[in-house]
């Protein structure tokens, strides 16, 4: 049994996001860096939400998360969503959870499915999504 760490989106939804921070230590392939990004994909609303680290929920797994656990049925992808207002800006940066075997072409098609709105890039643009975007 694994035991992950999961966010709660505003309507109540858990999607795993790492690996529980104690049960890492010393293993360097699952180190858990401290600079997450600053949101995730709901994997059942598909609306984009601030993750809040402090407020993450740890609930045991028969499978775990690649690429922390090899062989698991989902994957962590860190997506990098760029801000329009300004060539110089820093990507909005978004945990998702998909299958472990999803290709580019899914991602993206995915990625359509997608809703967030009065999100903030890292320089404080707000802007919606998909619009502001694509």
């Amino acid at each position: 049994m694994t035991f992950l760490e999961f966010a709660q989106c505003k309507r109540g939804h858990y999607t795993p996001i790492r690996p529980m921070a104690a049960s890492v230590p010393g293993n360097e392939r699952w180190r858990i860096i401290e600079d997450e990004p600053e949101f995730f994909v709901c994997n059942e609303c598909k609306r984009i939400n601030e993750l809040e680290v402090d407020g993450l929920k740890v609930f045991p797994t028969q499978f775990g998360l690649e690429p922390y656990n090899t062989g698991a049925p989902i994957r962590r992808f860190d997506i990098s969503l760029p801000c329009d207002e300004e060539l110089n800006c820093t990507p909005m940066r978004v945990i998702a959870i998909l299958r472990a075997d999803t290709t580019v072409d899914e991602l993206e098609r995915e990625k359509s499915s997608w809703r967030g709105r009065a999100l903030s890039c890292p320089s404080g643009h707000a802007q919606d999504f998909p619009s502001g975007w694509e």
